[in-house]
């Protein structure tokens, strides 16, 4: 649910992902889940990538951490590396990761204004992507 006035926040506050705009009332970004930035529907666009984005990282880093330590507790139980060389290629693996995910979500951002990307975000929305993609931009 989208909204920006008072008599919004009943359908933001029962709704799976409440999102309120800018100069939405106090009530309706308190109400909500979700609070954009902007007046522009066009950033819940933006935002689906992110929220994409950052779910393909977080799947990329979980398997390469659970294979990688996996392997590493493989070769201990069969002695074929020491324990202090584990501990060393497990610190060197999560330090690499950690840097990795430093890097930006998005490689190019762009501003969603023009009317040709109406269609795309209408796409988005009724697909139901912040439901799929687990609504990761939630507001703390």
């Amino acid at each position: 649910m989208i909204g920006d006035g008072v008599n919004d926040s009943p359908a933001l506050s029962a709704s799976d992902a409440g999102i309120a705009m800018q100069d939405s009332s106090s009530l309706a970004r308190e109400i909500s889940d979700i609070t954009i930035s902007s007046n522009d529907l066009m950033s819940l666009v933006t935002l689906i990538e992110i929220a994409r984005s950052l779910m393909k990282r977080i799947k990329f880093n979980y398997r390469t951490v659970t294979g990688f330590n996996g392997g590493l507790i493989a070769l201990g139980f069969f002695a074929l590396i020491t324990p202090g060389s584990s501990a060393l290629l497990h610190n060197g693996s999560t330090l690499v990761l950690a840097l990795n995910s430093m890097t930006p979500l998005l490689k190019n951002v762009k501003k969603h204004t023009s009317l040709k990307n109406s269609k795309k975000c209408a796409f988005l929305y009724h697909t139901d992507v912040l439901e799929k993609s687990g609504a990761v931009a939630v507001k703390a």
